[in-house]
C-alpha cells in the first residue's frame, strides 16, 4: 500500500511548500506523515492555511505545539475517502 508520504517527495513536495507558503503569506516548513500533511510556521500563517482548506473534504487542525514550540497546521488524511 502506497501512502502519501511515499508519493510526496522531491519536486512534488517542493511544489506543495511553494503553494502553501503563498497561501500563508510567508515561508512555512512542510512535513508529510503517512496520509497527513503538516505545515509549521507563525500563528497567522497556520490560520491562513486553515481558512483556505476548511472548505474542502479533508479535516483540518491548527494549534500551538508546546513540544515543538511552534504553530502547526494539519491537513488530515489527504487521500483517504470513507
Amino acid at each position: 500500500m502506497t501512502v502519501l508520504q511515499d508519493y510526496m517527495q522531491g519536486d512534488r513536495l517542493q511544489r506543495i511548500i511553494n503553494d502553501w507558503s503563498k497561501v500563508a503569506g510567508e515561508t512555512v516548513a512542510v512535513e508529510v506523515m503517512e496520509e497527513d500533511i503538516y505545515a509549521f510556521g507563525s500563528e497567522l500563517a497556520c490560520l491562513r492555511l486553515e481558512h483556505h482548506f476548511k472548505r474542502g473534504e479533508c479535516e483540518t487542525d491548527t494549534a500551538y505545539s508546546v513540544h515543538l514550540q511552534t504553530w502547526y497546521f494539519l491537513l488530515k488524511k489527504v487521500y483517504s475517502k470513507p
